[in-house]
């Protein structure tokens, strides 16, 4: 495998490198079962290229799922993902629509593993949710087991009757730098995006109000870093009340979410499942600018409403 492989045009060589050498050593310290297939749902970013190598070199094969959003941004990248050896990228037909259906995600793994082969899936988001059932009883002696990166995707596992391990990271301490340095990467974007469209800051308190729907560590770290930016009037919301205990000492204000869409013009979503219903839109009252944290079709069922009229997408 050759260094232009592993990097593509990565902006440090260096740490991919040190990130390639770590999860190799990693993988050293652990035995994988022969012939194992890994069905992997990622973003197509340039900072996946070490774990995506690494995995190639396990797998027999690892099979790429990307992420549509990143995957259309970035033709040049799966390009290379392409040329890794022992990785083969699905076909566009496989998408997180798509695999909702379980037969569709049986067709897909029977692409890949023969009659013996085990099969691994690594979720990122609750692509294989919808079927995991379906899956664990039709594979019940080559699934290996399923991990989930998100919150939001392990919520679409939650009340599943699978027989099979599923493992999370979604709620270690150690994911907590990664969630804090993506909500700073999002006020910022968001600031930027009202800057060059609108000619606004994210801190015109003259009339931008701030709201934020979806207390867990992605919406945390947003409120935090809109108080970082002097911005003082925050509201926040969400289904559990014991997250919401921190927010009054630190000059948040808790809200339903009814109360928040009245009073906010501008409202982070945070949840992954759906926090602004249809019925809400229905009921506006004024202009919203709306950031999704998580995809904008789990957030908002952006599609649906989308093609009802309700919202624009931009």
């Amino acid at each position: 495998m050759t260094h232009a492989i592993l990097t593509h045009s990565y902006c440090s060589d260096f740490y991919a490198e040190h990130g390639y050498q770590f999860l190799k050593q990693v993988t050293q310290d652990y035995s994988v079962p022969p012939n194992l297939v890994i069905f992997s749902v990622m973003h197509c970013y340039e900072g996946s290229l070490p774990y995506i190598n690494v995995l190639a070199q396990l797998a027999h094969p690892l099979v790429f799922i990307p992420k549509n959003a990143t995957a259309d941004a970035n033709p040049e990248l799966l390009k290379t993902i392409n040329q890794i050896a022992n990785c083969q990228i699905v076909n566009p037909s496989y998408n997180k629509e798509s695999l909702r259906d379980p037969l569709h995600c049986e067709a897909l793994i029977r692409q890949y593993i023969s009659h013996d082969s085990p099969f691994l899936i690594l979720d990122h988001g609750g692509y294989f949710a919808n079927a995991s059932e379906h899956l664990c009883h039709v594979f019940q002696q080559q699934l290996v087991g399923i991990t989930e990166l998100t919150a939001n995707g392990l919520y679409k596992y939650c009340n599943k009757n699978i027989n099979k391990p599923l493992v999370t990271v979604s709620h270690l301490s150690i994911k907590t730098p990664a969630d804090t340095e993506a909500s700073e990467c999002i006020v910022h974007y968001s600031d930027q995006i009202l800057r060059e469209e609108f000619g606004l800051k994210i801190n015109n308190a003259g009339f931008l109000r701030m709201g934020v729907v979806g207390a867990g560590n992605l919406g945390r770290g947003i409120i935090k870093h809109l108080q970082n930016k002097d911005i003082c009037n925050i509201h926040v919301f969400d289904q559990d009340p014991r997250r919401l205990t921190q927010f009054p000492r630190d000059g948040v204000n808790v809200c339903s979410l009814e109360y928040l869409i009245q009073q906010c013009n501008m409202v982070f979503c945070c949840t992954g499942n759906a926090a602004l219903t249809a019925e809400i839109f229905d009921h506006l009252t004024q202009p919203l600018f709306i950031t999704t944290v998580t995809s904008a079709d789990d957030e908002l069922l952006a599609t649906r409403v989308s093609h009802s009229g309700r919202i624009n997408r931009n």
